[in-house]
């Protein structure tokens, strides 16, 4: 803030890193004070972000701050040009430059990071968190041992030679992935479980980073938007399940949004896209994720081969051939033992059946005979030779071996499919039954859903797709038997693709450019997108509100375009790197040229074309410099040249402290009086006026000298009676002369930060300078009160106060003395030949009275000083010179504030704000005219500050998962994976989590309160879920029959073919499917209400023999051709009615043999030849009542011609 007195006294405070509050260079921050600034009577006088302006009374405008885009009305700054930086302080060289929207970081060959720009979160790796002048200005952070840099605004990751990961800068959110969130972290920190040797691709995102393992898999930290869940990642953590990644393309510059190529060539994407940075159409059909399970078990069959070799005697041998042993006698030679072999073998039909052999013999050395299987079983060989000892026959010499010349391989395999966490085995002796046994295992499993998967069977391999489109985990494991040697495995051939997804903001990664595209690169800015493809052509699409997509008029600023789109202006031009940075496009050709273009928001001179106006088609850079690369920026652009020198261009924050660096050109800081610089300012003519700044430059690095009697010396001027007595001191200090410098050359040479942007020819160390110095005329330099007089002040009038005396570092100078009209009190002091006078007909005693009193030379060059007179009760009277000091009021925190933040000192030493820092100040979040450090509930929400996790945020009170997102804006309360109220934008419907605060629940089938996770009775029909086969099913718990129809609703509840309720009607269980109701032609219509018992077509009325299958109705009475008729029960009760099971026509059988069952199976009655004489009882035993199952053989030929059931009642 600035502000003045009554009396024409400007005083100024707060932040001051432009040099806005007058204090001759920029500063941090300056408490309240008053800059040597003298201008008489005040005005008017303002103050902004970096500057400050002063009218006084005369009609006089002084500007001081920043002119970084000419706000001080000298004119236009030449910014939009590449100017080279300088990075002179950094004296390894440059290896690796990341430059964000706040800050520049920088990494030499000497493993050093540098780094100047914002440090709001420590992210300049200083130790501290302020916003300081320094901040701007290169320097080492105090590690070392870096080799990888990676920067996104306000965060920093970086590779130490050892492999491993730090982070510092803003870390609210998890952003470094450290494990524990806070404001900033300030030095390096180790970020656990991330090493680069692992690692082919790394890169930051808006709040955290990603990155790629050597083996494709993809991880990441801090910011969550593309896993389908928005809780941040504390540390590293796998994302997903692929692990085909490739590499990542350019998204450093958007609003949040990530871009990934697999292996394969599509590239994924995630984020905000609002404005199509994703194209128009991200969100893909839906896709089943499908697995394919491939096994192998391959048969060998065995083969044996025997060598045999003799040459004297004579042997037996034998041959243990698997189970089969052969021997043969009397052998000679191998040519005889062969022959005899072939001959038993032939001989022995086990063996032919089991094997197959052939023999080579050989007149000399070794004979073979190979055993070769005809089936897959190990067979175990074996030989033993007895050579025959006598006196007339040579002792026997020879040998025989055998070995395995193909194993075998076959046998039984355990083969294991895994799914979601589910073993599922199956053993087979072939792949084929291998993967049939595995497909019936699965679909059989009571643990696995096989209704959500569709299991296809091919050969070798098995498809495995979730119909429900979700997708599924699949691991396979194998049992090998001693002779087997097969495989298993499994891999994905379609991967699953969910369609909730928004297509404004696309929450899952999600393919926006399938496999065969031919981008090679792609940078998205902050609303559009660039991308180059193989051939070098360059494309744009997304937000055009600068003009940034390149595609000329036909296109305005409200256009937005979903699908990429040829920039035609260069379609001709070879391309072979782009950069989208904010709103505005960079590519450099491929040339030799290596010419970099630029469109878009040009405001601040950003493109660096030469004006600016915005370019709505590529426009090329001036300076024709060969580029390498652009480094990007925000407002601000830097760029590296095919060297790898630095240039930068556009809007330069804070004037020269900006975030661009100290760019090697002019620039001008206005000295506290406006009379001269502190740098160079340029005058008229051939020279420029300097200071001792400038002088010290001269004499130390040009070795300048001067003559020595180039010093000066000082008028003196007095009043006529001038005296030793005095009032304020003479200037005492040494003249360190001001000079008026003639150039002979244009610019400074090595080192220094001042140097012509575009004339070359002056840009070479040789540049050589001659100077002409020559005396320049100075303002005077003191004014002192003598002869003061010791006369009582009356009050008749003008009285003589004191002689005025005024020293002038100049020889001879004629000086005037006069009080000015900005002095207070001018009715009541007058000079009279430099003479002070003061009238003191209307004043007070005890009252203090101020008069500045002004010397002016000859060249109007001006002097002021104040003094102060006090009158006491007796006349007497005192002036004193006011000191610099003794004009500020004293400073009392309950009154004074500081920093210009509205709330005084006091009160913020008090509450613990930084009474210095303007940004730092009380809250009173709600209003309500309490501040925040008095108010119980600081936002007005409802809940104590000490309740509320969220104490200054009226829309937010707590964190149920504790993920860092408040329940209000968090998806997903409970962090279960499920959102608390959801979308299905494809197929419309709400996603709802009915306990979005209880991470175990999201369901409550039946609605009572109690999620289903704990529910025992989750239809609330009666039957706890262990025991109901239907547990979301209210009118179901019970399925006999396994058919998957409830009891309730399935009409044959034992699956036997007959209804429940025919079973019912005849007596028979219908829960059994062994207990069926009479049926004797078996077409499942009970024989009571069947029209055709016998099933030959001819209706029982009309049928000759009803219970006999005749459709000819062929018919003789003695050919027992009579059906027999059996009771549907018997009561042997002894009433003498129906006590004994009689069948109708059995006589005409008399070969037939009766069986007759209880319902567990046991034979309780059998005879052959029944004659009707049965009374139910069982070894002498009555039985009970009960339904019994008979069968009958009617003439014994072994085949049951009649079953059925009778019931026996008592």
């Amino acid at each position: 803030g600035v502000g003045h007195s009554d009396t024409g006294v400007l005083y100024s405070w707060g932040r001051n890193l432009s040099s806005q509050l007058g204090k001759g260079k920029p500063t941090t921050f300056e408490k309240f004070s008053m800059p040597n600034i003298i201008m008489g009577k005040i005005t008017d006088l303002t103050a902004g972000e970096q500057q400050a302006g002063i009218i006084n009374v005369d009609g006089k405008l002084r500007m001081i701050g920043s002119n970084d885009q000419g706000q001080l009305g000298t004119g236009a700054t030449n910014d939009n040009t590449p100017k080279q930086l300088d990075w002179d302080a950094i004296t390894s060289n440059v290896t690796e430059v990341k430059v964000t929207e706040t800050e520049t970081q920088i990494l030499t060959n000497s493993q050093q990071i540098w780094a100047y720009g914002d440090n709001l979160y420590a992210q300049l790796g200083r130790g501290n968190r302020s916003l300081q002048a320094s901040n701007y200005e290169a320097q080492k952070i105090n590690e070392e041992g870096w080799t990888q840099l990676y920067a996104i605004s306000e965060h920093v990751y970086a590779f130490k030679s050892d492999g491993t990961l730090w982070a510092w800068g803003k870390n609210k959110n998890f952003d470094l992935g450290l494990g524990t969130k806070s404001d900033y972290v300030s030095a390096p920190t180790k970020v656990e479980g991330v090493n680069l040797s692992d690692i082919k691709d790394f890169s930051p995102v808006r709040g955290g980073f990603v990155y790629i393992k050597n083996n494709g898999e993809l991880w990441g930290a801090g910011a969550n938007f593309y896993t389908g869940s928005w809780f941040p990642l504390s540390v590293p953590t796998k994302i997903g399940k692929y692990s085909d990644w490739s590499h990542f393309h350019d998204f450093l510059s958007t609003e949040q949004a990530i871009l990934i190529e697999k292996n394969d060539g599509s590239i994924w994407g995630a984020g905000a896209n609002w404005h199509n940075l994703l194209t128009d159409d991200p969100c893909p059909d839906p896709r089943n994720q499908i697995d394919i399970i491939e096994v192998t078990h391959p048969l060998q069959k065995q083969k044996t081969e025997y060598q045999v070799s003799m040459s004297a005697g004579i042997a037996t041998f034998t041959l243990n051939l698997g189970a089969t042993v052969i021997s043969v006698g009397n052998v000679t030679n191998t040519t005889s033992l062969l022959s005899k072999i072939t001959t038993e073998f032939n001989a022995n039909n086990t063996l032919k059946n089991n094997f197959t052999l052939t023999t080579t013999p050989t007149n000399s050395g070794s004979s073979t005979l190979l055993f070769e299987a005809k089936n897959y079983t190990s067979h175990k060989f074996g030989y033993s030779i007895i050579g025959v000892s006598s006196t007339t026959v040579a002792s026997f010499t020879g040998a025989m071996s055998f070995s395995d010349t193909v194993k075998n391989i076959s046998g039984s395999t355990t083969f294991t499919i895994v799914l979601n966490g589910i073993r599922i085995d199956a053993s087979a002796s072939s792949a084929e039954d291998a993967i049939t046994n595995l497909k019936t295992a699965i679909e059989n499993s009571n643990r696995i859903n096989s209704f959500s998967y569709s299991f296809t069977a091919s050969s070798t391999k098995m498809f495995i797709e979730n119909i429900e489109n979700t997708n599924f985990n699949i691991t396979t494991e194998l049992q090998n038997s001693d002779t087997s040697s097969s495989s298993i495995s499994n891999s994905t051939s379609q991967t699953y693709i969910t369609v909730d997804c928004n297509p404004g903001f696309v929450s899952d990664l999600t393919p926006i450019f399938a496999a065969g595209n031919n981008w090679d690169k792609i940078s998205l800015g902050l609303y559009h997108a660039i991308g180059l493809d193989d051939n070098g052509k360059i494309y744009s699409w997304g937000a055009n509100t600068q003009g940034q997509l390149g595609l000329g008029n036909s296109y305005g600023e409200w256009s937005r375009l979903g699908q990429p789109t040829l920039i035609n202006t260069v379609s001709t031009t070879v391309f072979s790197k782009v950069d989208a940075s904010s709103e505005v496009s960079f590519a450099i050709t491929a040339s030799a040229s290596k010419t970099m273009y630029a469109w878009g928001d040009n405001d601040l001179g950003t493109l660096a074309v030469g004006d600016y106006s915005d370019k709505n088609v590529p426009t090329e850079v001036k300076g024709n410099i060969k580029w390498n690369k652009n480094l990007g920026g925000f407002r601000f652009q830097v760029a590296l040249d095919e060297n790898n020198n630095p240039y930068g261009w556009g809007y330069r924050k804070l004037g020269q402290l900006g975030a661009l660096g100290k760019v090697k050109g002019d620039d001008i800081v206005w000295d506290t009086d406006m009379s001269a610089s502190s740098g160079i300012v340029s005058t008229t003519g051939d020279f420029i006026t300097v200071t001792s700044e400038l002088v010290n430059y001269i004499e130390t690095v040009l070795n300048f000298e001067y003559s020595p009697n180039s010093g000066k010396k000082q008028t003196v001027q007095k009043s006529s009676n001038y005296s030793a007595t005095s009032k304020g001191n003479f200037e005492t200090r040494k003249n360190v002369g001001k000079w008026k410098v003639k150039k002979k050359k244009t610019a400074f040479p090595s080192k220094s930060a001042i140097q012509p942007g575009d004339d070359a020819s002056s840009k070479t160390e040789q540049t050589t300078y001659n100077f002409e110095v020559v005396d320049v005329n100075e303002k005077p330099s003191n004014i002192i009160l003598n002869d003061v007089s010791s006369s009582k002040i009356s009050r008749k009038g003008e009285q003589f106060i004191s002689n005025i005396t005024v020293t002038d570092p100049d020889l001879d100078d004629i000086i005037e003395v006069t009080i000015p009209s900005s002095s207070p009190n001018t009715d009541k002091f007058k000079i009279k030949n430099q003479k002070l006078y003061y009238n003191c007909s209307s004043c007070k005693s005890n009252t203090p009275l101020q008069v500045i009193i002004r010397a002016t030379d000859w060249e109007g060059l001006v002097f002021e000083k104040q003094f102060e007179l006090l009158v006491d009760d007796d006349g007497l009277f005192s002036i004193e010179e006011v000191q610099d000091g003794e004009a500020i009021p004293p400073y009392d925190a309950r009154f004074i504030d500081t920093d210009g933040d509205g709330f005084v000192d006091a009160d913020e030493m008090l509450i613990g704000t930084d009474q210095f820092d303007f940004r730092s100040f009380p809250l009173d979040t709600d209003q309500d005219g309490i501040l925040d450090f008095y108010d119980g509930d600081a936002d007005n929400d409802g809940y104590l500050n000490e309740d509320d996790q969220y104490p200054l945020n009226s829309r937010e009170w707590v964190d149920n998962d504790n993920d860092g997102i408040p329940d209000n804006q968090d998806y997903d309360d409970d962090n279960d994976g499920i959102p608390d109220l959801g979308v299905n934008w494809r197929e419309d419907y709400l996603i709802q989590d009915l306990f979005p605060n209880d991470p175990n629940e999201t369901s409550d089938f039946d609605r009572d309160g109690i999620g289903d996770n704990g529910d025992l009775d989750d239809d609330n029909d009666g039957y706890n879920d262990d025991v109901d086969a239907f547990p979301f099913n209210p009118f179901e718990w019970l399925d006999s029959d396994n058919d998957l129809i409830g009891n309730n609703e399935d009409e044959d509840n034992d699956n036997d073919g007959y209804s429940d309720f025919d079973e019912i009607l005849v007596g028979s269980n219908p829960l059994d499917a062994n207990d069926t109701p009479p049926d004797l032609d078996g077409d499942f219509v009970m024989d009571s209400i069947d029209f055709d018992i016998d099933g030959d077509g001819i209706s029982n009325n009309f049928d000759n023999a009803p219970r006999l299958y005749n459709p000819d109705q062929g018919y003789e009475e003695n050919e027992n051709l009579i059906p027999l008729s059996f009771p549907d029960f018997f009561s042997p009760n002894g009433d003498g009615i129906n006590d004994l099971w009689e069948i109708g026509e059995i006589e005409r059988y008399s070969n037939n043999k009766v069986w007759v069952y209880d319902t567990s199976g046991v034979l309780v009655f059998s005879e052959e030849g029944y004659k009707n004489l049965w009374n139910g009882t069982f070894n002498g035993t009555i039985l009970p009542s009960a339904s019994y199952l008979y069968m009958l053989d009617a003439d014994n030929n072994g085949t049951i011609d009649f079953k059925g059931w009778v019931y026996i009642t008592r």
